[in-house]
């Protein structure tokens, strides 16, 4: 330990930081007379080793241990590295005066009895929770009454966006998760997830139970997930959807589909580019109608813009508007109506 490291500050009243900080550097002044001594002992065993010297008689380096008195006046036998990590466990962790103050008496072996304490529980507290763990896993875990079933277990993750799949090289496994648009990573299989994915426990309940229908043990990351695969109860991915592109309310739809096509092209306006049915926003109730009538499900940028486009429409003139009265005559009546008025006939206009 550097006796330079600049310590923490101690709280209490004034007389007490100032006993307390006698204490504590006593007790850094006995911690390095310790260390020092161990050094000198373990030098002069390991030269002693060399020398195949009858003194050594069975003895180890790993015997080379440091004795401290407690306040009961007991040796805590020790090692160096223990001893190290419990005194800066000890000079983190008390920065109350009383502390020191209490324990001026075998400082050191209280130190290192609450260090092992702490030890102890960072143990237990790692083993629970590795047992929980591992409680969680099974009870996530679905085998499927089939007859055919696989060997080994599917493991489905969800971590920042993305569903993995964790499984052995296996055809049927890869065709499956191919379906479901699942990339391979060089390392496992993946899925981001999107506006257009839907949710994740939904996404990794399609997945889970197509492969439990296949076969396949599967472990689910969550409880929701796990019931929907098995209930069949997810709501499978949606593929048809109205996006904005350019500006422009966008018709897109998975696969070849001629029927869509020819009814989303009957659209006002309607053109195709880059795979989609492109169609002005200034129609969007037009393809809101498509879209309810066909399944289609609208982006939050296509809703936006049709929002934005609707405050525009607010700016609109709106106003009432009246005919023409003015009549537009035909050919004949122009000429009944000059008769009429004249009385006159126009020679080239009479029966021979």
């Amino acid at each position: 330990m550097d006796c330079k490291v600049e310590l923490p500050e101690l709280s209490g009243t004034e007389k007490q930081v100032t006993w307390a900080d006698e204490l504590r550097a006593e007790m850094i002044s006995e911690y390095e007379e310790k260390i020092e001594n161990f050094n000198e002992r373990y030098e002069k065993v390991k030269s002693l080793m060399a020398e195949k010297s009858d003194i050594v008689n069975g003895y180890t380096l790993e015997d080379v241990k440091i004795s401290v008195i407690n306040k009961e006046y007991k040796k805590v036998i020790t090692s160096k590295e223990e001893l190290s990590s419990a005194v800066d466990y000890a000079l983190n962790k008390y920065t109350n005066s009383r502390f020191w103050i209490d324990n001026r008496n075998g400082c050191l072996a209280v130190i290192v009895e609450n260090y092992r304490k702490y030890c102890r529980r960072a143990k237990d507290s790692i083993d629970i929770k590795k047992s929980i763990e591992k409680n969680k896993k099974e009870e996530l875990t679905v085998v499927p009454d089939v007859q055919n079933k696989k060997s080994g277990v599917v493991t489905l993750e969800y971590k920042d966006g993305v569903i993995f799949a964790c499984y052995i090289k296996d055809m049927d496994f890869i065709a499956i998760v191919k379906k479901l648009n699942y990339k391979w990573d060089g390392a496992l299989w993946r899925r981001k997830i999107t506006e257009y994915t839907g949710n994740a426990a939904e996404r990794a309940a399609e997945l889970g139970n197509k492969l439990l229908l296949a076969g396949y043990t599967v472990c689910f990351f969550d409880e929701i997930s796990k019931d929907m695969a098995v209930s069949g109860t997810f709501e499978p991915e949606k593929d048809r959807w109205v996006k904005c592109f350019d500006g422009k309310l966008a018709i897109t739809w998975c696969g070849r589909n001629d029927n869509l096509f020819s009814l989303a092209k009957k659209l006002p306006g309607a053109k195709w580019k880059d795979g989609s049915v492109m169609v002005s926003v200034e129609f969007y109730n037009e393809v809101e109608d498509f879209a309810e009538t066909m399944g289609f499900n609208i982006s939050k940028k296509a809703q936006e813009k049709i929002e934005e486009y609707k405050q525009t429409e607010k700016g609109f003139t709106v106003r009432g508007i009246t005919a023409s009265k003015d009549k537009i005559l035909s050919d004949k009546e122009r000429i009944a109506k000059v008769l009429n008025h004249t009385g006159a006939i126009i020679e080239d206009l009479t029966d021979e």
